[in-house]
């Protein structure tokens, strides 16, 4: 498995970061290849709940389902996505800080078809390049 972990002080309440992360329209907006995410089971969000999401890496549009594996308002919520190729499980915890909110981002990715596993060392410096580019983006987003 392949996991990137990256942590970010934003300066803004946790309410304010965690209600953000947590509005899937706002997704494309600071997450790198994200075009949409959308919750395609009825109610609030919690555990259990189904989610569709639509990337686009390099020339390549995919799609997979999830759910919501963990959702503490204001302190972790977590997903799960799949498709043929990989599982990816997305971590957020938030935290209070100082100045603001420590938001800490783990992205782990299982890959499934072996001959993308082939690929691993480019998968592993991308994903590690992605998820501090996200925060970093998260953080310009809300401090703006």
């Amino acid at each position: 498995m392949i996991k990137s972990e990256s942590s970010i002080e934003i300066a803004k309440p946790v309410d304010e970061v965690f209600r953000f992360v947590d509005d899937t329209s706002q997704a494309p907006r600071w997450l790198q290849e994200c075009v949409e995410v959308t919750q395609t089971s009825p109610g609030p969000k919690a555990v259990g709940s189904r989610l569709h999401y639509v990337y686009q890496q390099g020339g390549r549009r995919g799609e997979m389902d999830g759910e919501v594996t963990a959702y503490e308002r204001d302190r972790h919520l977590a997903m799960r996505y799949d498709d043929k190729v990989f599982g990816v499980e997305i971590d957020f915890r938030f935290a209070p800080a100082a100045g603001g909110t420590q938001v800490t981002h783990v992205c782990a990715i299982a890959i499934k078809n072996p001959v993308a596993k082939l690929m691993t060392p480019m998968i592993r410096g991308a994903n590690e390049k992605q998820v501090v580019a996200n925060l970093a983006r998260l953080k310009q987003l809300l401090e703006q």
